[in-house]
C-alpha cells in the first residue's frame, strides 16, 4: 500500500517524487569561480586539511617508529656483548617475569663476561630460535668438515699400506704398537 500525502499520484514508488510533466527542469546551480566559502560552508581551505592530514598521518606514525627503535635497541643488546662486541654466546637462561617480559642471561662466548637484560618474550624467543639455527649450522660444518678429513686420512692409509706393506708382518709392524709398549701381565690377571 502507497502512503500519498497528497491526492496527486506519485511517479515515484514510495511517492516522494512527482511525475515527469513536460518542460519541468531543475534550476542550474551555479557559483562564483574560486568562491569556496559560498559553496562550502564550514570547511577549511585546502592548505589546512593538508596539515592536518600531514598531522594526522604524523601521529598515527610515531607510536610504530618508537615501537620499532626499541625493538631494534633490545635485539641490537640480545645480539653483542658489550665488552668485545663478540656475537657467540656459550650459554644462556631466560626466565618470564610478567605477561610481555622476560630477564635473558648471556655468556658471551669469547671473553666468558655474563650480561643480564629484560627484553621482550617475542624478542627472547627470536634470539633463542637464531641461536638454535647456528648452533645446527656450525654442527653441519663440522660434520662436513670431520667426514672430509675422515675421507682424506682413509685416502693417505690405503697410499701408504699400498706403498709400504708387502705382507702380513708389514702390516702388523705398522699398524700394531711395539711389544715393549704393552703392559707386563701378571698371572692372576687372566
Amino acid at each position: 500500500m502507497q502512503h500519498i500525502a497528497s491526492g496527486a499520484r506519485r511517479h515515484h514508488p514510495f511517492g516522494v517524487m512527482h511525475r515527469h510533466r513536460a518542460g519541468w527542469t531543475l534550476p542550474a546551480v551555479t557559483r562564483a569561480y574560486g568562491d569556496f566559502a559560498s559553496t562550502a560552508p564550514g570547511h577549511a581551505p585546502p592548505v589546512v586539511v593538508a596539515l592536518a592530514c600531514g598531522f594526522l598521518v604524523v601521529c598515527a606514525l610515531l607510536p610504530l617508529l618508537l615501537v620499532m627503535r626499541c625493538a631494534w635497541s633490545a635485539r641490537r643488546s640480545l645480539g653483542g656483548c658489550p665488552v668485545c662486541g663478540g656475537h657467540a654466546v656459550r650459554e644462556g637462561d631466560a626466565e618470564r617475569l610478567g605477561f610481555v617480559d622476560a630477564r635473558v642471561s648471556l655468556q658471551c662466548g669469547q671473553c666468558g663476561v655474563w650480561r643480564r637484560l629484560v627484553v621482550n618474550q617475542a624478542d627472547q624467543r627470536a634470539h633463542t630460535r637464531r641461536l638454535a639455527r647456528d648452533r645446527r649450522r656450525i654442527r653441519g660444518s663440522l660434520l662436513r668438515l670431520e667426514g672430509r678429513r675422515r675421507e682424506l686420512e682413509m685416502r693417505a692409509f690405503i697410499l701408504r699400506l699400498r706403498a709400504e706393506i708387502a705382507g702380513a708382518e708389514d702390516f702388523l709392524a705398522i699398524t700394531c704398537p711395539p711389544p715393549s709398549a704393552w703392559p707386563a701381565r701378571r698371572p692372576h690377571d687372566r
